[in-house]
């Protein structure tokens, strides 16, 4: 079958939100204290939309792609491919967070007190401890990438090019 076999459903149109050659991909959005948050590539640029404003610049990290953003304690965090660098967002300001030294992005995601990053290229999981202000690395992968990190029903899975890893806490 495919696409061509569904029937049509009609919401409403599609309309264009924002334009730009120079930022051709939309790679993650997020919602974060009433604004639209978009990151792209290939430029790593963080786009902030409200409808009083518009879109505007919000921020421009090192690397080629914003990969995810994740809110974790009252901040945004945005993970850029390129670079394996996390950026925070206060409400004003962008700035470095951590820099895992890894090239590859991944995926974030805010568990148990923790923020959690997945990365691209070497398997690896990253968390911040919030209450120790400190990263560890949280698990070293068998597989090459993590690609996606959701909680469901309490606990954490990661996805990676070859399966499902759950934290057994």
């Amino acid at each position: 079958q495919g696409a061509a076999a569904l029937p049509m459903w009609i919401d409403g149109a599609w309309s264009n939100s924002y334009f730009s050659a120079a930022q051709n991909e939309a790679t993650a959005l997020e919602v974060f204290s009433g604004t639209l948050f978009a990151g792209t590539g290939p430029n790593a640029e963080i786009l902030a939309f409200t409808p009083a404003a518009g879109w505007t610049a919000s921020g421009d990290l090192p690397g080629s792609t914003v990969e995810d953003f994740e809110p974790f304690l009252g901040q945004l965090y945005a993970l850029s491919a390129g670079s394996g660098e996390i950026w925070r967002f206060n409400g004003a300001v962008w700035s470095s967070f951590f820099d895992t030294g890894e090239t590859g992005g991944g995926a974030l995601a805010g568990y148990g007190g923790r923020l959690y990053a997945g990365m691209r290229g070497q398997g690896r999981i990253y968390a911040y401890d919030a209450a120790a202000g400190a990263w560890v690395l949280s698990f070293d992968s068998p597989d090459t990438d993590v690609l996606s990190i959701t909680v469901h029903n309490g606990r954490l899975y990661a996805g990676t090019d070859q399966g499902v890893f759950v934290l057994d806490s």
